[in-house]
C-alpha cells in the first residue's frame, strides 16, 4: 500500500488525516485481503475512529493513556498476602511505568519486600499498603504522554537522588505547542555498588541510561541533554579519567546532543525514582491456559513409521495372510506382534528399523553414548534393533561424524616410516640448522645459540646470538662458508628465522636448495636436534651462572669436534683436517703430550671411506628400528581434505578437553617422504593471511567421508558376520520384501 499500516500480531491500525483519506485508505486495504483470500471479523473491527485501543494502550487525538481494561484490573487488583502476589502486582504495574513519575521510589517497599528470603515470615505494614494504593491511584490518573513526532524538537533530562544515591531517573521530553511534553519516563535503581558512586558520577550514570533507553527515538537527531549536575561537562574534560567513567563517555559517542546544566529546582519533574521490572504473564488468563496439549504416542509412531516403509510393509502383509512364495520364509524370520514388525534373531525379537528411521537409531546410540567406536556401538544396537548391512551402515555414519573427526585420534602404532639420504662423502655438502633457546639473557644481549652441523663429518658450529631473526642465521652461514665454501643443500625447521623472504633470497643468490621439514616433525631435521640436546646437557653442567653460559659454548663446540663420534668411529676434526690440531685446553701437561704424539698414519680419503660405511650401516639398523613400531603411512591425493593435529597454547589452564584435529583443509602439493602442503579450502579462509604449511602424514587424518548411506538393501555383497546368528540363515530384508524370485542371504544384523 501506498499508505502507512501499522500491525501487531493480529491488531491493525490505517492511520488517515480526514475521513476522505481514510475511506480511501480502507478501500485499498480491503482490495488487497481480498486478493490474497483473507478476512476480517466485523464484530471486532472500527471505522473511522478517533480513539483507538492498540496494544494495550488508548491512543487519542491528545496523546497516549494506559488501556481501559488494564487500568480497572490494576484497581481491582486484591491487596497482596504473599510474595507472590506482589510480583505480580508489580509486573502489572510496570508494564505502564512510562506513565508513572516516581515509580521506584513510590514501589520501593514492595520491592524490599521481594528481597526477603521465601523462609521470612510476610509482614504487610502501613508502608507497603501506602505504596500500593499509591501505584493504583497514580494509574488510574496517569498523566497524558506525547506521540513521539520525529520532527520535533527534545531533549532529555536526567537526575539521580543525592539524599541516598539509590536511584537514577531521566524523561524524554517533546516541545509542542503548548511547551515541553513528556514522551516517555524511565528510571532504575541504582546497584549496591553504584549507590557508592560520587554524584557527579552518578550523574553520568544517569545520562547514559536514559540515553540508552531513549534511543530509538534520539539515534541520528540533534537534541539537548538537561542535568543538574554542573560538573558534568567538567567530569569529560578531566584528565586521566577513572576507566568506567571513560567506558560511558565512550557510550555516548554516537548521540548528536549539546549538554545544558540547569538548577535543581527547576527540575521536580525528574526528582522522583522510577525502574522497570519484567513483567510477569497476566494473572487473571495467560495464553498458556488457551493452548491444547497434543499428546504423542510413541506406539502410534512407531507402527506408522514402519508401515510407511513399502518393503516391511509388503512383510506385514504377507504375516497378515497375503499369499506369496516366500510365505514360508518370510514367516519363519519375521513375527509382527503389537502392530510392529520384529526380527527372530537367536529366539530374541528385534525392532526392524525402517530405511526413515535408521539415521535416529544410529544417532541415538553413538552421539548420545559416548561416540563410542563402530563395534560397541554395534553391541548397543543389536540388543533391540535390526535392520540389512547394519554393520556397514554404523561404519559409514561413524566415519561421517566430525565430533569423532575432531576429537579421537589414532590408535595402534604411528604412521610413518623412516627414510634415510644417500650419504655424499663430501664435507659441508650439507648443513642442518636449528635455534636453541631462549635462554637467559647474557651481558651482551644474547639469548639464544644458533647451531650449525654436517651430517657427514659432524662437525658443528654453535653461535650466541640475540634473537632468532634471518641476519644473525645469513652472518654465520656467511662465516662458515667464507673457510668451507657453500653447501648445496641446508635443512631447517620451519621457524620464522627459516621461512622469511630475506632467507629465501639468500639461498637463491648462491644456489643453496633449502629443505624446511614438515611441521612437528623434528626426526627430519635430527642431526641437529641431537647436538642441541648435548650442548643443552653440557651448558646446565659447567656454567656456574645462568647469564655467562655465552663463554661455555666455545669449549663445548671444540669438545663435539675433537671428540670420537660413536657413529664414523672419527672425530669431525679427523674428517675434515689431514693433520692434527691443538687441542684447546687449559690442562698443560695435557697439551704436552698431545704435541709428541704421532700423527695418524691414516690418510684423510681412507677415514671418509670408513666413516661413510659406518654411517650407512647405523642407518640401516635406525630405519629397521624405526619402523617397527611404526606402521605405513595413509596415503593422500591432491585436493583431498583433511584435519590436521591441533597442538593448543599453553594457557596455564588445563587443556585436556581442547579438540586433537583442526580443520578441514584441502591437500595442493604432495611431497616426497610422506609429506604434504597443506592450505586452506578456497573460500573458507579462517584468517586474514592464508594458511600454508607442511605435514607429514602422521599428523593428518582424512575429513569426513559423508558416504551415502544405505538405501539399497539388495546388495549381497556384504558378508560380514552378525555374533549370533549362523551363516546363511538370515536373508535379505529388500528381496524378501519385494517378494523377489530370489533370496540374497545377509549375514550382518
Amino acid at each position: 500500500m501506498k499508505r502507512r499500516v501499522v500491525s501487531y500480531v493480529d491488531e491493525i491500525i490505517i492511520p488517515s488525516k480526514n475521513i476522505k483519506e481514510g475511506l480511501e485508505a480502507l478501500d485499498e486495504f480491503l482490495g488487497i485481503l481480498a486478493e490474497i483470500g483473507m478476512t476480517l471479523n466485523i464484530k471486532k473491527c472500527t471505522v473511522l475512529a478517533t480513539e483507538v485501543s492498540f496494544s494495550g494502550h488508548r491512543i487519542t487525538k491528545e496523546g497516549l493513556l494506559p488501556g481501559e481494561v488494564k487500568t480497572d484490573a490494576i484497581q481491582k487488583f486484591p491487596t497482596p498476602s504473599n510474595r507472590t502476589e506482589v510480583r505480580r502486582f508489580l509486573g502489572v504495574t510496570s508494564f505502564f511505568r512510562r506513565f508513572v513519575q516516581g515509580y521506584a521510589q513510590i514501589a520501593l517497599p514492595l520491592t524490599r519486600l521481594l528481597k526477603t528470603k521465601d523462609a521470612e515470615p510476610f509482614t504487610w505494614t502501613f508502608l507497603e499498603q501506602e505504596a500500593f494504593d499509591t501505584l493504583r491511584r497514580a494509574l488510574y490518573h496517569p498523566p497524558i504522554l506525547e506521540i513521539y513526532d520525529v520532527k520535533r524538537q527534545h531533549e532529555v533530562v536526567t537526575r539521580h537522588t543525592d539524599a541516598s544515591s539509590n536511584g537514577i531517573a531521566g524523561v524524554l521530553l517533546q516541545e509542542s505547542d503548548n511547551g515541553l511534553k513528556p514522551v516517555m519516563y524511565f528510571s532504575r535503581k541504582c546497584s549496591e555498588t553504584e549507590a557508592k558512586y560520587h554524584s557527579h558520577e552518578l550523574e553520568v550514570l544517569a545520562i547514559v541510561d536514559s540515553l540508552e533507553r531513549f534511543r530509538m527515538f534520539l539515534i541520528g537527531k540533534r537534541f539537548r541533554v538537561i542535568t543538574d549536575c554542573a560538573a558534568i561537562t567538567s567530569t569529560k574534560n578531566k584528565t586521566p579519567l577513572h576507566p568506567h567513567i571513560a567506558r560511558w563517555w565512550l557510550r555516548l559517542q554516537e548521540f548528536d546532543c549539546e549538554y545544558i546544566h540547569r538548577s535543581a529546582d527547576r527540575m521536580r519533574h525528574v526528582d522522583a525514582l522510577s525502574r522497570a521490572p519484567v513483567e510477569p504473564p497476566n494473572p487473571t488468563k495467560t495464553v498458556a491456559d488457551l493452548v491444547l496439549k497434543v499428546e504423542l504416542d510413541e506406539h502410534d509412531f512407531l507402527t506408522t513409521i514402519q508401515l510407511q516403509d513399502m518393503k516391511l510393509a509388503n512383510i506385514v502383509k504377507v504375516l497378515q495372510g497375503m499369499s506369496s512364495e516366500q510365505a514360508t520364509q518370510i514367516r519363519r524370520e519375521y513375527v509382527y506382534k503389537n502392530n510392529r514388525l520384529y526380527r527372530k534373531v537367536d529366539d530374541q525379537l528385534r525392532f526392524v528399523v525402517p530405511t526413515a528411521m535408521r539415521w535416529r537409531v544410529v544417532r541415538t546410540y553413538h552421539d548420545d553414548m559416548g561416540h563410542f567406536a563402530a563395534e560397541k556401538t554395534l553391541d548397543r544396537l543389536r540388543k533391540d534393533f535390526w535392520f540389512p548391512k547394519m554393520r556397514k551402515y554404523v561404519k559409514s555414519y561413524i566415519s561421517a561424524c566430525m565430533e569423532c573427526v575432531y576429537n579421537k585420534t589414532v590408535t595402534g602404532k604411528a604412521e610413518g616410516q623412516l627414510y634415510i639420504d644417500t650419504v655424499k662423502p663430501i664435507p659441508f655438502m650439507r648443513l642442518h640448522l636449528d635455534h636453541v633457546g631462549p635462554l637467559p639473557k647474557t651481558s651482551r644481549g644474547n639469548q639464544y645459540i644458533l647451531g650449525i652441523t654436517d651430517p657427514f663429518t659432524k662437525f658443528t658450529v654453535l653461535k650466541a646470538v640475540r634473537s632468532v631473526n634471518t641476519q644473525p642465521v645469513i652472518r654465520a652461514l656467511n662465516e662458515l662458508t667464507s673457510y668451507f665454501g657453500l653447501p648445496a643443500i641446508v635443512v631447517t625447521d620451519r621457524g620464522t628465522a627459516f621461512t622469511s623472504h630475506n632467507f629465501a633470497e639468500y639461498c637463491k643468490l648462491n644456489g643453496i636448495q633449502h629443505i624446511q621439514t614438515a611441521v612437528r616433525t623434528p626426526r627430519a631435521n635430527g642431526s641437529i636436534e641431537r647436538i642441541n640436546q648435548m650442548v643443552c646437557k653440557c651448558l646446565r653442567a659447567s656454567c656456574v651462572s645462568d647469564s655467562d653460559w655465552n663463554t661455555a659454548i666455545r669449549d663445548i663446540q671444540w669438545t663435539l669436534n675433537s671428540n670420537t663420534n660413536a657413529t664414523t668411529k672419527y672425530s669431525p676434526n679427523d674428517l675434515i683436517f689431514d693433520f692434527r690440531l691443538r687441542d684447546v685446553v687449559h690442562n698443560r701437561l695435557v697439551q704436552a703430550i698431545h704435541d709428541e704424539a704421532n700423527d695418524s698414519q691414516e690418510s684423510i680419503d681412507i677415514r671418509r671411506e670408513r666413516a661413510t660405511k659406518a654411517i650407512e650401516a647405523e642407518q640401516a639398523k635406525w630405519k629397521q628400528r624405526f619402523d617397527r613400531q611404526r606402521k605405513k603411512p595413509s596415503q593422500y591425493q591432491e585436493g583431498d581434505l583433511v584435519v590436521i593435529t591441533n597442538v593448543a597454547p599453553s594457557t596455564g589452564f588445563s587443556r585436556n578437553l581442547e579438540p586433537r584435529y583442526r580443520g578441514p583443509y584441502v591437500i595442493s602439493k604432495v611431497l616426497r617422504f610422506d609429506r604434504y602442503v597443506v592450505e586452506d579450502i578456497e573460500g573458507l579462509q579462517r584468517r586474514q593471511r592464508r594458511f600454508n604449511s607442511v605435514f607429514h602424514a602422521e599428523h593428518l587424518k582424512p575429513w569426513c567421508t559423508v558416504a551415502p548411506f544405505l538405501d539399497n538393501d539388495t546388495d549381497g555383497s556384504d558378508n560380514e558376520e552378525d555374533p549370533g546368528n549362523v551363516p546363511g540363515q538370515e536373508s535379505d530384508l529388500s528381496g524378501v520384501a519385494e517378494l523377489s524370485q530370489t533370496s540374497n542371504r545377509d549375514n550382518d544384523g
